[in-house]
Parts: structure tokens; sequence; C-alpha cells
């Protein structure tokens, strides 16, 4: 709830205390219930003018206005383009990724403008190499921490060779096999401790996944390297994961 000494028109989401028309007040009301209905009440002890109620930030201009947000391959990555119409103290934009288009984890952070009120440009190389399918989000930080995110931006791969490597090495609990294409019928994994003992092995017949997860708590006891052979496709991919 808000009250000004002026014409509540005179105050709009872009200009909340606009030169001339006084000192805003902003309050938190006291929600009760009159029969069926909902009332907020606060009592002012300055006089009597004019009142506004609302959701903060649920309508109006955001500190951030973004006017576009794609992506495209170049050579064998994704690079992200965006641009703001409209800062205001913001602080910078995270970039963060998704390989199943649900679960992101932040892979770059590029600073914000500030204060802008002209068009802004931005963009952001993805070091990692693009999978089949990769997805993308902006998280939109002002300089209180608060944020929105963007719109999800899926860029494709679809002429990219079949690879196989690791997602988070060293690992801790899982070990995250990651599939640049998804496979083609028949997956087996066998993992081979440093003496050249198997520890583990396991077969998909029709696995249809760009990302498989193996649980190694009670599978890789000791600390140390492991050696990890991924069949897909009647190819053998190696890969070292170190715990």
């Amino acid at each position: 709830m808000i009250k000004l000494p002026s014409l509540i028109s005179n105050v709009t989401p872009a200009t909340p205390e606009p030169d001339g028309v006084g000192t805003v007040q902003v309050v938190t009301p006291t929600l009760g219930t009159f029969g069926s209905n909902y009332t907020i009440s606060y009592t002012f002890s300055n006089g009597f003018s004019s009142f506004g109620a609302g959701i903060p930030s649920a309508q109006g201009v955001l500190p951030i206005e973004l006017l576009s947000f794609n992506g495209k391959l170049q050579s064998e990555n994704v690079k992200l383009n965006w641009s703001t119409a409209f800062e205001q103290n913001s602080k910078g934009f995270e970039i963060e990724k998704s390989l199943d288009g649900v679960n992101f984890k932040k892979i770059g952070y590029v600073a914000g403008a500030g204060n802008s009120n002209s068009t802004r440009s931005y963009n952001f190389l993805d070091p990692q190499r693009a999978v089949e399918f990769n997805y993308y989000r902006l998280k939109l930080v002002d300089i209180d921490n608060k944020f929105h995110y963007s719109d999800v931006v899926l860029v494709k791969n679809t002429l990219g060779k079949q690879d196989v490597y690791l997602a988070g090495n060293p690992i801790t609990n899982n070990i995250n096999i990651q599939f640049a294409k998804t496979p083609n019928g028949k997956v087996a994994v066998r993992i081979y401790d440093m003496k050249g003992s198997k520890v583990y092995e396991t077969m998909y017949n029709n696995y249809t996944q760009t990302s498989l997860q193996i649980n190694a708590t009670n599978k890789l006891l000791a600390h140390g390297v492991y050696s990890i052979k991924v069949e897909t496709s009647g190819k053998i991919y190696n890969l070292k994961a170190i715990k």
C-alpha cells in the first residue's frame, strides 16, 4: 500500500517518486477478512491524501528489460547473444545451461551496465563443446541480488559427431556420463581401478538419453584414478575419472 501528497496518477512503476510530488510512503498493510471477502488496512498519522495498493513487482518495468536472447552454433561451440532496452541498477547476467531442459547449472557470468536507457548488447561463448541439445537461460540480477529469468533458448547440434565425456570431474557420489548425440541402441559401461581390476559393469540394450548417471557411492570406495570405458554404436570411448 502506498500514500503520497499528490494525485495517485502521478506515480507509475517507472517513476515511483517523481520530482515535485513529495515523499511516497510504501507500507505493508494488515490483511483481514470481511464475510467472504478480504480487506487490507493501515493507519497513517500524517493526514489524508491519495492511496494505492497492489502486489510489488507484479506489474511495471523490471530492473532489466531484455530485448532479445538467442544462440547459434559457432564451430563446435554455442555463442549466446542478448540485448537490453533498459537497465536500472543491474548487476549482471548469470548464464545457465541444461542438457535436458529441466536441470540448469551456472556456466558463466557477464557484468551488466548498471543504469542504461539505451540498447546494450552482450554475448557469451560456451566453452564446452555443443552436444545434440543445448538449453540456455539468463538469470538477470540487480544490485540487491534480486533476479528473474529469461525464456529458455534451445540450440541444436544435429551435425556433430558422437562423443562421450564426463560432466563433473573429480567425482563424488555420482558419475555423470554425457553423450554428444543420443546413443543408437546398446550402451555398455565398464569401470576399472588403478590395478586394472573391473569394479563395475552395466549394459543398456536401448538407451535413448543424452546423459547417464551412475551412483558410485558403493562402487568406487578408494580415492584415486579410475578408467571408464563406454561402448556405444560399436565404438569404445575411454574416460578417466578422479575421486
